[in-house]
């Protein structure tokens, strides 16, 4: 008797926990619509990672190394580059036409531009600017169509011409400029690369196109037999302490795997291709693979559950 009251208090308050984070994801999803509203009709949204120096790796240390870099017959001194990408964020093309002042791109201070170059990964889904130099400090390109969710992605190529070093990689060294009909301006969301790798913390999940119905599918098959064998066990009954244990736990392992699973398939990124960590994503698959082998093994010549209640 006691067992079946602590049972139902046990589901009664994990029912009340279920419920109260429903309704946390829903109110927050609620203040988030609020705060962003919806989809400006137009809106570009600027990124810049560096600058960066691309020479470090060959470091007077080899002395069987050593590179030169030319700008128009004249040593660049201390090249240094920088990601500057611009992405449609809004709900409608941008179009020539509505660019009163085209695309540029303008060096901070004691910053010469040495060339612009278009990232080849994003030729077949971008647009690809063709840039002309105004002055050592500007590059502007000709006017082009935007679509929404088309990013430009720059690699500017930097000279520094101040006294010293150059500034830590911290502070910006390019800008993206232009005037756009209807557009107030060009929102600026710096290093957010780097502010998401601080963010997240040494675990990321990334699923992405038919790696969401592939995890899915996986986890419903996974779960599915993972139940039917803790069945055979008696431990999917309502007066079960150690099923109330062994269904969570087990279903986390399960999803855990599927994700794996649809990691080594389909990959990291769609764009860029990124390594798969090995050491997060084998262990709950070898984990999920172990524990199913072995309840199958464990279960060979035990009756079924329907079978069990009726020798009972």
């Amino acid at each position: 008797m006691g067992f079946g009251i602590t049972t139902d208090r046990t589901i009664a308050a994990l029912s009340v926990a279920a419920t109260l984070l429903v309704g946390w994801i829903t109110l927050n999803a609620t203040v988030d619509m609020a705060a962003w509203g919806g989809i400006p009709p137009k809106s570009l949204e600027a990124n810049y990672i560096g600058p960066t120096d691309p020479l470090s790796d060959l470091s007077p240390r080899d002395a069987a190394v050593e590179v030169r870099v030319l700008s128009d017959g004249k040593p660049v001194r201390k090249l240094r580059v920088v990601q500057a990408t611009l992405e449609n964020t809004g709900a409608t093309p941008i179009l020539p036409a509505d660019m009163v002042e085209p695309l540029s791109i303008r060096a901070e201070k004691n910053w010469k531009i040495v060339g612009i170059a278009n990232q080849p990964l994003l030729k077949e889904t971008a647009p690809q600017l063709k840039w002309t130099r105004v002055d050592d400090g500007v590059f502007k390109s000709e006017p082009a169509l935007i679509n929404p969710g088309d990013m430009v992605w720059a690699t500017v190529y930097l000279s520094w011409t101040g006294e010293g070093e150059p500034p830590p990689t911290t502070d910006q060294a390019v800008s993206w400029l232009a005037r756009i009909a209807n557009l107030r301006g060009i929102a600026n969301d710096k290093n957010t690369l780097e502010e998401s790798i601080r963010r997240s913390g040494p675990i990321e999940v990334h699923l992405w196109g038919w790696g969401v119905p592939f995890t899915l599918a996986s986890f419903a098959i996974y779960c599915w037999l993972t139940v039917l064998l803790l069945a055979r066990f008696g431990l999917m009954r309502p007066d079960s302490r150690a099923g109330l244990a062994a269904v969570p736990l087990t279903s986390l392992l399960n999803i855990a795997a599927a994700e794996a699973g649809a990691t080594y398939v389909f990959g990291i990124n769609p764009i860029i291709t990124v390594p798969t960590s090995h050491w997060a994503n084998l262990p709950p698959i070898f984990a999920n693979s172990a524990m199913i082998v072995g309840l199958l093994i464990m279960a060979k010549g035990r009756p079924s559950l329907e079978r069990a209640d009726r020798i009972e």
